[in-house]
């Protein structure tokens, strides 16, 4: 099959730039457009080692989970070590659906020509098809994503298990904050301090306390 370098290097940067979006969109990270295309460019300029010799498998896993950890660090910027490796589990875990999918159009459905080297996924189809068949995608990814979010709305009855200590309180949704926990899509939550008081009583202080309290 004939590579075309300006389709290689194009078809990844829309596919990369998508899939970190999705990423973003699965684990409630905000990621700024600019970032975003610069790791995306970054993918992009991986996927050259399509024209290296094949590698073995352990090596090219390697590579890929390199790669993916790079463009993650380039689109979320500074997060700890742990956040970036969650984060790019979430980008393989979508680039793998994603090459699924494409894997399964290509042999069940219509033949589009593919090319796999070291990892690297040529699609010999309209940059155009690409494009759409691929935003399409990401859309479907973003509406998964929000679909599992549970509304931050109305009041909230919270059950906390802290040092051994059971409370039962009631909580409001936060509404004006975004944050959200990256597996299950709950809001952030306010309760009232004496409603703890029971428990901050050890501390001295809530601030003290809500150190004490990791996770």
């Amino acid at each position: 099959m004939v590579i075309y370098l300006d389709v290689l290097l194009l078809s990844n940067l829309w596919v990369n730039y998508l899939l970190l979006r999705a990423t973003a969109q699965w684990t409630h990270r905000r990621m700024k457009t600019r970032r975003a295309i610069l790791a995306a460019m970054l993918g992009a300029g991986f996927s050259l080692l399509i024209f290296f010799p094949p590698q073995h498998p352990v090596i090219c896993l390697a590579i890929r989970f390199l790669t993916a950890f790079c463009m993650v660090t380039a689109a979320f910027g500074k997060l700890k070590i742990p956040e970036l490796f969650r984060q790019t589990i979430w980008f393989c875990i979508l680039s793998f659906l994603f090459c699924g999918v494409v894997y399964a159009v290509n042999s069940y459905l219509i033949p589009i020509g593919l090319q796999t080297t070291n990892s690297v996924m040529y699609m010999d189809i309209s940059l155009l098809v690409l494009l759409f068949a691929a935003f399409a995608a990401a859309l479907a990814a973003s509406f998964s994503a929000h679909r599992r979010d549970l509304p931050a709305v109305g009041e909230i009855r919270l059950h906390l298990r802290i040092d051994g200590v059971d409370f039962c309180l009631e909580a409001l949704a936060d509404t004006g904050n975004g944050l959200r926990d990256g597996f299950s899509g709950r809001p952030v939550v306010v309760c009232a301090e004496q409603d703890l008081a029971r428990w901050i009583s050890r501390f001295g202080n809530a601030a003290e306390a809500a150190s004490h309290c990791k996770g």
